[in-house]
This record gives C-alpha cells, sequence and structure tokens, in this order.
C-alpha cells in the first residue's frame, strides 16, 4: 500500500514527538490534533487512514462513530476505564515502547484490514439490495436446512416475512407440491447432500402461507467453501404463471384464426381425429362433415377493399355459429373465404343434407357493411356423411372433391361425396397427368377441316383442328382433353404451340402460288383470349415467319366474351394486328346481339347442331335463318359448320350463307396434307 496517512491525537505533542518522528522517517504522513475536536476537522478536511490515539480519548471516541480504525497508545501496566471493543473501529491497544518497524507494519496491517471490510460491506450491501430487487424469489439455507436470508419476492411468493422466516425449517416456508399427486417435494435434499440437483420434468406449485398456489420453476445451488465442503444452498424461485399464460395464448393462437376467433384448419383436424378415433371403438356412430367457399368472395375483396372483405368474414362466422345445431357441432376457418363444419351424430344423409341446407340458408340475408350498404352472396357446399372409420386424409380429400365439384356445376350448390365422384377425379388426374407427359412427349397431331366457298365452289382455307395421338394407339378427339386443359393452364402452351405450327405452314405456302392465299383459322380459348402474352405472342409470329396477316384467322367462343371489358380492348387490338375474327358455335352459348354491335368482328360460325336440324326441324331452320339474315344486315360474313348431306348446301345457299365444312366434303385431314387435299378439291 501507499505510506500510511495517520493522525496521532494526544493531549500535549511534545510526548507523541519521538513516535511521530519515527513515524515520519518511516515514510508515515502524520498530522496532529491534541482534542478529540482538532481530530474531527482534520478527518472532515484531510484523507486520513488511521488515528493513534492516547488511551485518555477512548471515552470520547467511543461516543461516536469514528470513520477510520483506531489504535490506543498505553504504557505499561496503563488499564482503560473502557474497552475498546465498543466502538466498532477500534483494533486494540498497543503498549509501548515498541520499534518502528513492529509500528508501522501493525498500522499497515490495520489499514489493509480495515479497507477491506469495508470493501466486504459495500459488496454485501449490493448483493443484499440486488437480491431484494431482483423479480424471482431467492431463499438462503445453511447446511442444516434453516433459512438465512430470503428476499422480498420470496416473502410475497411464500406470504412469510423476513422476520418470521428466519432460523425456520425451508420445508415449513416453501411448500411446493407436484401437479400430479400434490405431495410435497424437498428441492433442497440433493443440494444439501452435494448431489446432483436433477430438473423435475413436471409442473410444480408453491403453496403460500394463505392457501393460494403459484405455478413456479426452482433452481437450487449449493454453497461450497474453499475445500468443497457444503455450506448450505441458494433456491431461486420463479414465478411461472406469467408464462405459462404466455404458453397458453400462444397454443390457443396455433388453434384458432386470428381474424374471426374461430378454430383454424389445425385444431379442426384434431377435433375430427378424435371423432375418428371414438367412431373405430362405436361402430354405430356417424358425422358429417361440410366444407363452404363463399361465391364470388375475390369480387368484395377487389372491389370494396379488403377491410370490408374482414367484415364479412367475421360476420359470416358469426352466422355459421348460429347455424349450429349441437354443443359437440364445431365450425372452423381454413384459409381467405373457405370454412369447414363438424356436425356431430349425423344418423344418415338426409340429416346431413338438411344440415347444409340449414347452413346454406343463413346466406338468405345480406350482409349490412359500410354506409348501410347490403351485399347478398352464395355458397357452393361440399358434404360428406361419414359412417366408418376412415384416414383423416381421406376425409378432408373426399370432402374437398365435393366441394370442388359444387364450384364448377354452379355456384351456390351442395355436392355430396360419393365413389363416382372420387372415381371422376381420379380419372381427370390421370388424364391431367397424361397431357403433361403429352405436351413433354409432343404427342399432339394439328389436322385441318376445308371450309369451301358456296359461290365459288372451291377450298379457301381450312381450320385447323387438334387431336392428341394417345400412346394407345388411338387419337382423342379435342372434347376428350381440352376441357382438362384449359381448367389446368396447359391451354396456354398447347395454344402457343398451335399458333406457331399455324404461322410456319402459313409462311411455307407463300412459296407456292396456289397455296398462298389460302386462310388457316385457329381457335383461342377464354384462357388463352385474356392471356398477358397474347398479342405479343401473335407479333412475334408475323415477325418471325412474315405472312399476310389477314391469312390468320382467329375463333373466339361466345364463352370467352362473357368478361366484355377485359377482351373488348385485346379484340380490338388483334383487329388493328390485321387479323380477321370470327366468333364460332354461334346460338350455342351466351348469345347476345351486343357482342356483334360491341366486338370487331368478321365472321359468324352457325353451329352444326342447328345445320344438321335444320332440314327436319322448322325452329332450327328459323334459327338459322335469323343468323343469316342478321349477319347479312350488319355485313358480317356466315360459315356453316357441319354440313353432312348436299341438302344442307342447298338450303345454306338459299338463305344466303357465303361458306361451310363439314364432312361431306371432308373430314379432317393432317395438316401437312392440306395443301394436297386442296389441289385435289379445287
Amino acid at each position: 500500500m501507499n505510506n500510511p496517512r495517520i493522525l496521532m491525537l494526544d493531549h500535549s505533542a511534545t510526548s507523541t514527538h519521538d513516535l511521530s518522528g519515527q513515524l515520519t522517517t518511516a515514510g508515515c504522513s502524520v498530522a496532529q490534533a491534541s482534542s478529540w475536536q482538532a481530530a474531527n476537522q482534520i478527518l472532515g478536511s484531510s484523507s486520513i487512514d488511521l488515528i493513534l490515539a492516547n488511551l485518555a480519548f477512548l471515552p470520547q471516541i467511543n461516543q461516536q462513530e469514528c470513520p477510520v480504525p483506531v489504535l490506543y497508545l498505553s504504557q505499561a501496566n496503563e488499564q482503560p476505564s473502557t474497552h475498546p471493543s465498543n466502538q466498532p473501529t477500534s483494533i486494540d491497544i498497543l503498549t509501548l515502547p515498541i520499534s518502528t518497524e513492529s509500528l508501522v507494519l501493525t498500522l499497515k496491517t490495520i489499514i489493509e484490514r480495515s479497507n477491506l471490510s469495508r470493501r466486504l460491506s459495500r459488496v454485501e450491501v449490493w448483493m443484499q439490495t440486488m437480491l431484494a430487487n431482483v423479480s424471482d424469489g431467492v431463499v438462503a439455507v445453511d447446511r442444516a436446512g434453516t433459512i438465512q436470508w430470503i428476499n422480498p419476492v420470496a416473502e410475497r411468493m411464500t406470504g412469510w416475512d423476513y422476520q418470521a422466516a428466519i432460523k425456520q425449517d425451508f420445508n415449513q416456508v416453501v411448500v411446493i407440491r407436484s401437479s400430479l399427486n400434490d405431495q410435497r417435494i424437498n428441492v433442497i435434499d440433493a443440494a444439501l447432500r452435494n448431489e446432483p440437483v436433477l430438473a423435475l420434468p413436471f409442473e410444480r406449485y408453491l403453496h403460500a402461507r394463505d392457501g393460494h398456489s403459484t405455478s413456479i420453476t426452482e433452481h437450487v445451488t449449493p454453497l461450497l467453501n474453499a475445500e468443497g465442503q457444503n455450506n448450505g444452498a441458494i433456491v431461486i424461485l420463479r414465478d411461472h404463471t406469467a408464462q405459462l399464460q404466455m404458453e397458453e395464448a400462444l397454443y390457443h393462437q396455433s388453434l384458432h384464426d386470428s381474424l374471426t376467433g374461430l378454430p383454424n384448419r389445425r385444431s379442426f383436424q384434431l377435433h375430427l381425429s378424435r371423432a375418428l378415433e371414438y367412431q373405430r371403438h362405436h361402430q354405430d356412430y356417424s358425422f358429417a362433415i361440410i366444407l363452404l367457399d363463399i361465391d364470388e368472395f375475390k369480387m368484395v375483396n377487389d372491389g370494396l377493399g379488403y377491410h370490408i372483405g374482414d367484415t364479412m368474414l367475421t360476420d359470416i362466422a358469426q352466422r355459421l355459429r348460429r347455424g349450429l345445431a349441437l354443443p359437440s357441432d364445431v365450425v372452423a376457418r381454413f384459409d381467405g373465404d373457405e370454412f369447414a363444419i363438424f356436425f356431430d351424430r349425423v344418423p344418415d344423409l338426409p340429416a346431413a343434407f338438411n344440415a347444409a341446407q340449414r347452413i346454406r340458408q343463413l346466406f338468405e340475408e345480406p350482409f349490412v357493411v359500410e354506409n348501410g350498404q347490403e351485399i347478398f352472396c352464395n355458397v357452393s357446399i361440399g358434404l360428406e356423411l361419414i359412417t366408418s372409420e376412415m384416414p383423416i386424409e381421406t376425409v378432408m380429400r373426399n370432402v374437398d372433391l365435393a366441394l370442388y365439384r359444387a364450384k364448377h356445376t354452379g355456384r351456390g350448390g351442395i355436392e355430396i361425396f360419393d365413389q363416382t365422384l372420387y372415381a371422376n377425379f381420379s380419372t381427370r388426374l390421370h388424364n391431367e397427368s397424361a397431357l403433361r407427359l403429352a405436351l413433354q412427349r409432343q404427342e399432339f397431331r394439328l389436322f385441318a377441316q376445308p371450309i369451301i366457298d358456296f359461290e365459288q365452289q372451291h377450298c379457301t382455307g381450312f381450320e385447323i383442328l387438334i387431336r392428341w395421338a394417345h400412346p394407345d394407339g388411338r387419337l382423342r378427339s379435342p372434347g376428350q382433353f381440352l376441357d382438362i386443359a384449359e381448367e389446368t393452364g396447359l391451354i396456354i402452351p398447347l395454344g402457343w404451340w398451335m399458333l406457331e405450327v399455324a404461322a410456319e405452314q402459313l409462311a411455307q405456302w407463300q412459296t407456292d402460288p396456289l397455296m398462298q392465299n389460302m386462310t388457316l383459322a385457329i381457335n383461342l380459348s377464354p384462357r388463352q383470349l385474356l392471356h398477358s402474352q397474347l398479342l405479343p405472342t401473335i407479333e412475334a409470329l408475323v415477325e418471325r415467319y412474315q405472312f399476310p396477316r389477314q391469312l390468320l384467322h382467329l375463333e373466339i367462343t361466345e364463352g370467352a366474351l362473357l368478361h366484355a371489358e377485359r377482351a373488348e380492348p385485346i379484340l380490338n387490338a388483334l383487329r388493328n394486328l390485321g387479323l380477321p375474327l370470327h366468333i364460332d358455335d354461334f346460338g350455342t352459348g351466351y348469345s347476345s346481339l351486343t357482342y356483334l354491335h360491341r366486338f370487331p368482328l368478321n365472321t359468324i360460325k352457325i353451329d352444326r347442331s342447328f345445320i344438321q336440324a335444320a332440314l327436319e326441324d322448322q325452329r332450327s331452320l328459323a334459327i338459322v335463318r335469323t343468323i343469316i339474315n342478321l349477319a347479312q344486315t350488319m355485313q358480317l360474313a356466315t360459315i356453316a359448320e357441319g354440313i353432312e348431306t348436299a341438302e344442307h348446301i342447298q338450303v345454306l345457299r338459299e338463305l344466303g350463307c357465303q361458306a361451310g365444312q363439314g364432312y361431306f366434303f371432308s373430314p379432317p385431314v393432317p395438316l401437312e396434307q392440306a395443301a394436297d387435299f386442296s389441289l385435289s378439291l379445287n
């Protein structure tokens, strides 16, 4: 340590003069005072490490706390009137005479011990303050299990205050019981025996003095001395209630929809699993599952905003709750506008169907949203009655198939699952996979059916038709695969391929003077017509193959024109490119005079069903006459499909139809043979 700073306190400076000189010579800094009052002034203004005081000052010094240690000096056989042990900072009485070396060593030892004591006191205060303010309860016990210290949190948790808990047996104050069997648990026993403290796998409760209990976790640490001997243990008690509440909240969130508060898909499937397990042991038990989808709900989100959609979903959830019949019935929200309902103890299919109708009736009243606006909506419902045990995946697949069927057979319908539905779906899935492979293997073939001009009596062009050269050796007609291609989106790559083959064929015919004015008509599906790449694709094909664009005719079905707002600018752009537009199968779909007036069409193709019935059915003949007259009035050309007899040609010519196609002239021929066929026909 640095040189000690000593304050010598004596009535006469001369009596300690020699001692002061010795200390100064030994490197000590020495100050002197002749009274306790003067000494206090020096202590207040200077940094002093120790007081060397005449034994006569002992009574005065004992009357107040001294901030530094005091060493009393006495002559041989001199006895104090009051023992200095009453003074906490006094160390002992030093009897003179003493050598300078011994004196300095004694002073340094006393100062170091005093400094260490002060540091330990500060650490103790800091530790107690810290432990008193931690959020966990802390209890210290000796090796006999007797409580030596307890912090305020542990006081609140146990209901024992500090004074009452001190010196009490730990297990009397800290009562911990198992959640399994309510037995008391001695959590400090292993620690006091210096054995490993194992984590307990079950929940524990701390029972307070007033009877209430708290879910806790505890941590026990043995207190070991330098030799590794056990001196007791520290027990930390953590209130687990908030964590349990958070875990319960998270678990609830994992099983419920945040918007509607309904059970979610996972929760529904857990409930369904329990019902199936119950059914395994009770063969007479049956229940029904409903999967429902709000028809055209996307229009609500897109047109009115997602906040309106969310409000409606919440209202829908409330209505569906009202549709439950038993307390054990469950309604859940899966995704978006898809909901599922579990109807418990449904005896038969009529009862299940009645439950589905009851749900559908909930949507007969409008939903009232912002500003009092009323919104009506329908639901498509898939229904399944489960009367025997089956895997949960099968149950969900079946009801999902029923919903899929309901949505595609008409909005607002109820479809009941049966094995025929599954068989049809399996066939469709097989065909879809086969279609994808067919595209990869290039199994599709293009055929051409000639279009004959009645006036000139020769072939003016062809309609391109697609066939599937199936690996089984048979050609599949478009009706066997185009619907699936349209639904799955495979019609897009298939349609691009057909357009490119047509463009390439037209380019080849430009080198043949007899074929260079021949037209090719190709069908555009509804999905293809509205595709964002249609116009860029056709422009690129015209640029690449350099054929006269008026030779590529595009045929559009009436169904493709239902989305008039989207279709109109596309049709106008195609017409501006110079491509003639035909409306195909006119009269069989959503016929509307608006189409003929609104869209830039060139030709009406009269459906084969009217042509084939025209000779025997006056109503069909009247329809054909009306279509031709309408086309003439609007300066549109007409092409009749399905011509099979000379009588068909005669009637159509008399009515003013310009051209036709059908098996009377020729069945479709492979596209690569179209030129030879045209030359022979003409």
